[in-house]
């Protein structure tokens, strides 16, 4: 398992910007950067879209942003076009090397490393999309397209063969309406809370996490069933106006931590240590802020379940804070990812 999601994580790193607009191609990170400026038409007609010549600028910092003398990294990028439009993408690799891709309702996948791409979606997926999302579990390698269906619930639909087939089930998220922003992740049961019971599942080996915002605040909910159902759970944050109810993507580390990072005047991360049952908050990032309008941070971890936040600070630069021991405590001192002379879109 531990070998499949370091080669997941291999190929997310050299693939997953493999997929970008049409338009526009822009690579970077702290090591240095390497962008394609928007090609143009030659006249508002249609016509052969031409190239503007490459500009290339490189960035080497330190981590207030100030440039230092050092080799960038070398890094290298490949267009690869989808066929399908598709706002709001997620993308996931199973550990057969195949990639997924969400085209508003429709999964496009491909297992040439983005050659050439094919809609897998069956019977079992929704037709229709409010807002898409697609998960990749990289324990289980289970697909999971998830829909959501105006704003009243999400239709979740889950693929154990690359693709080939699916299963799927509506998930009601209660009868007061308005319910957005849906994220679903997965990570390892615990021995604690919800945990006790996942342990003892005999259905699936993982923990199925769902949240969403439903305006009073953030919702997460729990499967036990591997995303077939989500009996266990609740709000986790706030009302919007205080704590803010919108929230990034969910990320659950190996040793079972749960990370939610809402939109909050201060960099935030809501952590659940027994698989959903409880939430603690944290605040970092005192420093520098966060931007307004305020933008969705997110949360990354390793191998050593080490994790990383990621945010656009009041001066829109981009930020990064860092937790050795598994959300307990974080940098002091944010650290600029971006450079000084480069702000957040």
């Amino acid at each position: 398992m531990k070998r499949n999601r370091e080669r997941r994580q291999g190929l997310v790193g050299a693939l997953g910007a493999m997929i970008a607009a049409p338009l526009l191609l822009t690579a970077c990170d702290m090591g240095g950067g390497r962008v394609l400026e928007t090609p143009t038409r030659a006249s508002d007609e249609a016509g052969p879209v031409e190239q503007r010549a490459e500009s290339v600028r490189q960035f080497v910092t330190n981590a207030r942003g100030e440039a230092v003398e050092a080799t960038p990294l070398p890094l290298s990028f490949r267009l690869s076009d989808v066929g399908e439009p598709g706002a709001e993408p997620s993308i996931g690799i199973t550990s057969s090397g195949c990639l997924f891709f969400t085209a508003f309702e429709k999964v496009m996948r491909s297992c040439d490393q983005g050659g050439s791409w094919e809609s897998v979606e069956d019977v079992f997926s929704q037709p229709g999309t409010s807002d898409p999302y697609l998960w990749v579990d990289p324990l289980t390698d289970r697909i999971y397209n998830v829909q959501m269906v105006s704003l009243v619930a999400t239709w979740v639909a889950w693929s154990d063969d690359d693709g080939a087939s699916w299963l799927g089930n509506p998930f009601d998220q209660g009868p007061i309406p308005v319910n957005d922003h849906i994220k679903l992740g997965s990570g390892p049961w615990t021995s604690a809370g919800y945990g006790a019971l996942g342990n003892m599942s005999p259905i699936h080996d993982t923990a199925v996490y769902f949240c969403y915002n439903k305006l009073a605040g953030a919702f997460c909910y729990t499967s036990l069933d591997g995303g077939a159902t989500f009996p266990v759970g609740g709000q986790v944050v706030g009302l919007a106006s205080t704590a803010a109810g919108l929230h990034g993507a969910i990320e659950t580390a190996p040793d079972g931590t749960v990370y939610l990072p809402p939109r909050t005047p201060f960099p935030t991360v809501v952590i659940s240590k027994d698989n959903g049952l409880s939430w603690s908050t944290i605040t970092m990032g005192t420093d520098v802020g966060t931007s307004n309008p305020r933008k969705n941070s997110e949360i990354a971890t390793d191998t050593q379940s080490n994790a990383y936040h990621v945010w656009v600070g009041e001066n829109m630069g981009v930020y990064l804070a860092r937790s050795t021991d598994s959300g307990a405590s974080w940098d002091e001192d944010s650290l600029r990812v971006s450079p000084k002379a480069v702000v957040s879109s």
